[in-house]
């Protein structure tokens, strides 16, 4: 399953797949052939639609700042052209959705799970290089056993920032999901970069 938002580079060209294209005759066999959003929204379906062998798959689901995307991507995602396919996190102010019932809460404890998700996948990832250095080099040492347990530790710790930024994203994409692209169509509602 590819990203939302996936493209193929090829040359100068950035292919990638907008509501209007899915919802095409040529999209319509498309959809088809890779059902499910992220099948359809992936390499092999842009492939498909515009008969391309070569080129290179590209895919971005940061959404902190546009400068992650191709131009001609952040035109269509302004443009509204993504319309329905996924909630991009990072895209929407927070005062533009205050009005909505839930939304403000939602979106805070998304906030802080997004940030102790963010915090303990680095514990991990410092504490996993640390244990595959000490299973290199020192296999029955104490160090071994010292870098074992933080790593258990670690990853038994982002996993559960995982379960909780799960089930704060799900909240969240509850409440925000038919408002979005209503609320991302007008500039002001979007966060200072995206404007």
């Amino acid at each position: 399953m590819c990203e939302f938002v996936s493209w193929v580079e090829l040359g100068d060209k950035i292919y990638f797949l907008t509501r209007a294209q899915v919802d095409s005759p040529q999209g319509q066999a498309i959809q088809k052939r890779f059902p499910g959003e992220g099948e359809l929204l992936g390499h092999s379906a842009i492939r498909a639609y515009y008969e391309l062998e070569t080129g290179e798959n590209k895919e971005c689901d940061d959404f902190s700042t546009p400068d992650n995307f191709p131009d001609v991507i952040v035109k269509a995602l302004k443009n509204g052209e993504f319309r329905d396919f996924s909630y991009p996190g990072g895209l929407l102010a927070p005062e533009s959705f205050a009005h909505i019932s839930g939304a403000t809460k939602a979106y805070a404890a998304y906030v802080k799970a997004d940030a102790a998700w963010r915090k303990a996948r680095a514990a991990y990832v410092k504490a996993r290089a640390a244990y595959v250095k000490a299973c290199a080099y020192v296999k029955a040492d104490a160090a071994y056993v010292k870098a074992d347990a933080a790593w258990r530790k670690a990853d038994a710790a982002w996993l559960k920032a995982d379960a909780a930024w799960r089930k704060a994203d799900a909240a969240w994409l509850d409440i925000i999901n038919p408002y979005f692209w209503d609320l991302f169509a007008i500039p002001k509602n979007r966060t200072a970069c995206w404007r």
